[in-house]
């Protein structure tokens, strides 16, 4: 990890230093272990997607160190810096439950030393709650990051939800693919609803721009650590709709 973390120094320098630590040290006192990190690889497709798609709202499910988060609300301050204006709201939206208890706030304090605290809001609930609420109120996002609990029926809700709350052409990018409760709804995804979510080829994004051969053969083997779609359609199925086994 540490040998790339130099790359992220055109992200945000905070995020570069906290990179090359092996733990991070809570609010409490008590000292965290780094290997809860998003991936370089994750991180940097991040950024690729932010960078090519240019979206207004963005939402990731799990927040942990904030390793993501700075890329995503690095991303929203430079944005709006050249509106010379805050969005209206913070353009970036983080659900986690156990941030300020298991996390001992560990995510909130890179965000704050960061400086930016203005462009991410902090939902501490289970998703299965969060995500419902946002729908009822109408709310609505180009991307959405789905890094949070990796059980088969909270990865499903979570895509359920977001894919409701993802605007057309939007993307849900998934953390983790091999993982086999997360494999499991990315398979139902392709067999059931392609018509609805169109997969995308990553090979142009992150470390994996330029190495094609490379990318297919570890998509084909399952084994990529990250897979993305793109909402085509309304993300709802029919309710008569025929059912592909996978």
């Amino acid at each position: 990890m540490k040998q790339h973390s130099h790359s992220f120094n055109a992200y945000h320098p905070v995020l570069s230093k906290i990179l090359t630590q092996d733990s991070y040290t809570g609010r409490s006192g008590k000292k965290h272990s780094s290997s809860a990190n998003s991936t370089i690889g994750n991180l940097h497709i991040i950024h690729d997607f932010l960078e090519n798609e240019k979206p207004q709202n963005t939402m990731e499910i799990g927040m942990a160190f904030a390793m993501s988060s700075l890329v995503f609300s690095r991303y929203h301050e430079r944005n709006h810096s050249s509106e010379n204006s805050l969005p209206a709201c913070p353009a970036h939206t983080a659900i986690d439950p156990f941030q300020t208890t298991h996390w001992d706030s560990i995510g909130l304090t890179h965000i704050e030393q960061a400086g930016l605290e203005d462009y991410v809001t902090l939902l501490q609930d289970y998703s299965c709650v969060a995500l419902p609420n946002l729908l009822q109120d109408k709310k609505q996002y180009d991307f959405i990051y789905v890094d949070g609990s990796h059980i088969f029926e909270d990865v499903f809700i979570d895509f359920y939800y977001s894919g409701r709350l993802l605007n057309e052409n939007g993307i849900i990018l998934f953390d983790d693919s091999t993982d086999k409760h997360v494999f499991k709804v990315i398979q139902f995804i392709k067999k059931n609803m392609p018509e609805h979510f169109q997969k995308i080829d990553l090979s142009n994004y992150g470390l994996n721009s330029g190495k094609k051969l490379r990318y297919s053969i570890a998509q084909r083997l399952g084994k990529t650590q990250a897979t993305a779609f793109r909402k085509i359609g309304s993300g709802m199925r029919d309710w008569n709709a025929t059912f592909v086994n996978y």
